[in-house]
């Protein structure tokens, strides 16, 4: 998916000079951003020159390189397509792909305003990162509030289920789950089938595209095993019922549902 907001030839190596190559960042004894100030620094930029931060974000396209740096333009909020940045770092030798979700630490150096590729001005922070890490959709988008190591497991018939850990996140609940088939047949346990019972209320299972964690195969063949995540609304962080049909291809065998009763404190 096409989101590149600056055409190419903005040269985003002009925009920083020397900064992100050589020349000293504003230096700052203040402690690191809050989240807080994160977001009203995304307003106001230059009122936030010199400070550090930590900042998730997804990259719009392919970064720039040149001999001394490597630059890109992410959003930290992908979601809404918006809080633009433009980030340069002196190692050109790391290698980003395109739309990838990155950390990025480093200090604020102003204001940037451009053109965009449909003749609007695009503005956003710049940031000189002393520190660049590829991440997930999970921390970049929806973080970790709460994370229950579960490992809890059920077997019928030598067809088993395990519920690794949750995590319970503000846009989503994940729920990391395992499943093996040591039966005699062929094993099946579709995610969809998956529900949780909290409070009265039943979840059913909520994809999302956009995050690309891994799927549990549906259908098992004798001796495989499968790991994924199931993606559910956001719940309330307390105990619920985890609950999944599942059957085999020998229908002779009575398999209940798999339930799990999950403690949260």
């Amino acid at each position: 998916m096409k989101r590149k907001a600056l055409a190419l030839l903005l040269g985003l190596a002009m925009m920083f000079g020397l900064a992100a190559c050589g020349s000293t960042p504003v230096e700052s004894d203040q402690p690191p951003m809050t989240e807080e100030e994160i977001q009203k620094m995304h307003a106001d930029p230059d009122s936030y020159k010199g400070r550090e931060l930590t900042i998730y974000g997804q990259i719009l396209d392919t970064p720039e390189k040149d001999d001394d740096a490597i630059y890109f333009q992410m959003y930290c909020d992908p979601v809404n397509y918006s809080q633009s940045v433009i980030v340069g770092y002196a190692d050109p030798s790391l290698t980003l792909p395109a739309d990838c979700y990155v950390k990025v630490t480093g200090t604020v150096d102003g204001k940037f305003e451009a053109e965009n590729m449909l003749g609007g001005t695009v503005t956003g922070a710049r940031i000189i990162a002393t520190s660049v890490e590829e991440s997930n959709y999970a921390d970049a988008v929806a973080p970790t509030l709460k994370s229950i190591d579960v490992n809890q497991t059920q077997e019928q018939l030598g067809y088993s289920v395990t519920i690794q850990k949750v995590e319970f996140a503000e846009k989503e609940t994940r729920v990391y789950l395992s499943v093996t088939n040591n039966g005699n047949d062929k094993f099946f346990l579709y995610s969809f089938n998956v529900k949780i019972l909290q409070n009265g209320t039943q979840y059913g299972e909520e994809m999302n595209y956009d995050a690309g964690y891994p799927e549990i195969e549906s259908e098992l063949l004798v001796g495989a095993t499968t790991e994924g995540v199931i993606c559910f609304p956001a719940l309330e962080q307390a105990s619920f019922q985890l609950s999944s049909e599942a059957h085999s291809d020998n229908w002779q065998e009575t398999i209940e549902p798999f339930t799990f009763d999950i403690t949260v404190e």
